[in-house]
């Protein structure tokens, strides 16, 4: 049993020892606004015209060899949408819709880079990951309390295959290039809404399972696990 345990801690050490930790993460943000005018006059429709998204993910693993790197994955999502509306007539904004989402993300990842021209080279990125998230829904209409609901809780699982490319700024830092539009995956939703029970006062789970399996397979749009990004740019360093 000694003799074990010390195979396996030599094994351990070695690894270690060839082994580079690497650390890479993402940042998004994407704004977009609309405005109507009819004769030069403002006015407001039920489409949603201000809409701010925000992710994050952060990545940690070792680079076991020059081409295979693994490790453990986390990330952030947050979606704002800002619906005005004149509901009136009055020329002005008198009912707003304010429907914010998050959800947070984690799971694993693995990396093969199968090709290599000079600070150039080509890979392609396994990740596995589920992704919980919320939010609520605010209405703010004129001379009324806002009323706030919560909004329904999601639960994601994805499994994705994303080729990229990535390019070796310095010995350590290197820049990387997610080609998420042509990636290959499974992925599965499930949004759980309360609703009213048969018996009078109660509530009970409506639940919604969405699966989606092919290139760009995507379950949820506000889901850090679906890849709702056409690309995406990130940093890794190597220790």
């Amino acid at each position: 049993m000694k003799k074990v345990f010390l195979t396996l801690a030599l094994a351990a050490f070695a690894f270690a020892a060839n082994a580079q930790f690497v650390v890479s993460g993402s940042l998004g943000f994407n704004h977009q606004g609309i405005k109507n005018t009819n004769d030069g006059k403002e006015y407001w429709t039920a489409t949603p015209n201000k809409t701010t998204g925000f992710n994050i993910n952060l990545k940690g693993g070792y680079q076991i060899n020059e081409d295979l790197q693994a490790g453990l994955l986390i990330g952030f999502n947050s979606t704002k949408s800002v619906n005005e509306q004149d509901l009136g007539a009055t020329g002005s904004v008198n009912n707003t819709t304010t429907i914010k989402s998050h959800d947070f993300r984690f799971g694993v990842y693995g990396r093969y880079t199968c090709l290599h021209f000079n600070k150039i080279s080509l890979f392609a990125e396994g990740q596995l990951a589920i992704a919980m998230g919320g939010g609520k829904t605010e209405v703010e209409a004129a001379n009324t309390p806002t009323v706030t609901t919560d909004a329904p809780k999601t639960f994601d699982l994805g499994l994705n295959i994303i080729p990229g490319i990535s390019y070796n700024l310095t010995d350590n830092l290197t820049a990387d290039l997610y080609l998420n539009f042509i990636s290959l995956g499974f992925n599965m939703n499930k949004t759980t809404t309360k609703v009213a029970g048969a018996t009078p006062g109660t509530e009970v789970d409506d639940v919604v399972t969405t699966t989606d399996f092919g290139f760009n397979a995507t379950s949820s749009q506000n889901s850090i696990t679906a890849l709702w990004n056409n690309v995406s740019i990130g940093v890794t360093y190597r220790f």
